[in-house]
């Protein structure tokens, strides 16, 4: 019998592993363009129509603000204020003033509305409230004057956007009252006298 050895290894077989083949795959091995496909691409590309602009924004139905004041003492007037304007150029201007103090007071009202167009629309009211002479503490109006065009036609500029903005005094004069608005209510292009009178 030959000698064997028990403590020595077989040496490690190395199977034979298969070549793989490279079939060009995770690159590009060959690009072939027919003659004018690029200029035809660019064509494409060129003759691309931009997308639509987007919808205009909806038209409201009303626009309807209110305020209520209080003209700083000694005078002890306060009231209200409402303001609604209407797609067809109809109009409401209501308000109510009253008078705790002892003279008698003339309120001014001077509300300003102004459109993303520019165009601002004003609308002026006064009235007398009496202390201990006679005649009503209180003073009420109610104005709902005839369909205003340029409001209808300026109606979606309107809707698109609006500062608003009303001040009340007894001693301030229409004039010096917008005054105080135009500083704070943005660039005006146009004013509009809706109610009154400047």
């Amino acid at each position: 019998m030959p000698n064997v050895n028990p403590h020595k290894k077989e040496p490690h077989r190395v199977r034979d592993v298969p070549k793989l083949e490279n079939r060009g795959r995770g690159r590009v091995t060959d690009l072939q363009i027919k003659p004018g496909r690029f200029q035809e691409i660019i064509d494409n590309a060129n003759n691309q129509k931009p997308p639509p602009p987007p919808p205009p924004p909806p038209l409201l139905e009303s626009i309807v603000h209110g305020v209520n004041f209080k003209v700083e003492d000694p005078h002890g007037v306060s009231g209200w204020v409402n303001l609604g304007l209407f797609p067809n150029g109809a109009i409401n201007f209501s308000g109510h003033g009253h008078n705790s103090g002892v003279p008698s007071y003339t309120i001014r009202i001077v509300w300003v509305v102004r459109s993303s167009s520019g165009a601002a629309y004003l609308f002026l009211k006064e009235g007398k409230v009496y202390g201990w002479e006679p005649g009503s503490r209180d003073w009420d109006f109610n104005e709902t004057p005839p369909l205003n065009p340029a409001i209808a036609a300026d109606w979606p500029a309107l809707s698109a956007g609006h500062e608003q903005k009303c001040e009340v005094d007894c001693d301030l004069s229409f004039s010096e009252l917008f005054d105080k608005i135009k500083g704070a209510i943005g660039p005006i292009k146009e004013v509009i006298t809706v109610i009154g009178s400047l």
